[in-house]
């Protein structure tokens, strides 16, 4: 029997070509039904933030996967994910590492170094979500430009900061793009799953 589960992206495959302006949900379905071989699969072509999330969540389903970019949309999912009761994994900022070996899997409110971690929790602990939240982060310290490009694109965004913006499509605000590696977020990936198997089974 199938087992249910959540993956929730919320970005758009921007840099590639020819998936330039498409969204995840319509170019990776084929790609994950071809490996998985997964009879049955529904995509969401959805913005997850406040209003859409009630839709987005079942009681049915054991493990939600938060690959979320956004600060209030990833708050929004963990937050809404734990009111029901849901099992969540959660993977935290891979933008300018390059170091696999710094990749680690913890609790997020006992994580250190990552920027994005220390926003979410700040975000978290203000909804009352203090604890019990797996996630796979880097303990490696950004460099001085993904670390200055953080900082302004959750909180203390510059609207005169001196790059290109990005702004997704129909919704979100205009970031600025932070550079990954390949393998470092192919390695977040493959930590995830192994974490999700793990709840599932355990």
């Amino acid at each position: 029997m199938p087992l249910p589960f959540f993956i929730c992206i919320n970005l758009c495959l921007k840099h590639t070509s020819p998936c330039a302006k498409f969204a995840v949900s319509s170019t990776r379905k084929p790609h994950l039904s071809s490996i998985l071989k997964i009879p049955r699969s529904r995509t969401h072509d959805s913005f997850v933030n406040a209003e859409s999330i009630d839709s987005l969540l079942s009681k049915d389903i054991d493990v939600v996967i938060d690959a979320i970019d956004g600060l209030n949309s990833k708050v929004n999912l963990i937050c809404k994910a734990k009111e029901n009761g849901l099992a969540i994994i959660s993977s935290m900022g891979a933008a300018g590492k390059t170091d696999a070996s710094k990749i680690k899997i913890s609790d997020l409110f006992e994580t250190s170094v990552c920027p994005l971690a220390r926003f979410v929790r700040r975000r978290l602990r203000r909804q009352g979500v203090s604890e019990n939240i797996q996630c796979v982060y880097s303990e490696e310290p950004p460099n001085n430009n993904t670390k200055a490009l953080l900082l302004k694109s959750e909180e203390e965004l510059n609207p005169d900061l001196n790059s290109e913006l990005i702004r997704e499509p129909d919704h979100g605000r205009e970031r600025p793009p932070l550079g990954t590696v390949p393998y470092v977020t192919g390695i977040f990936g493959l930590m995830l799953a192994n974490l999700t198997i793990d709840t599932i089974l355990n």
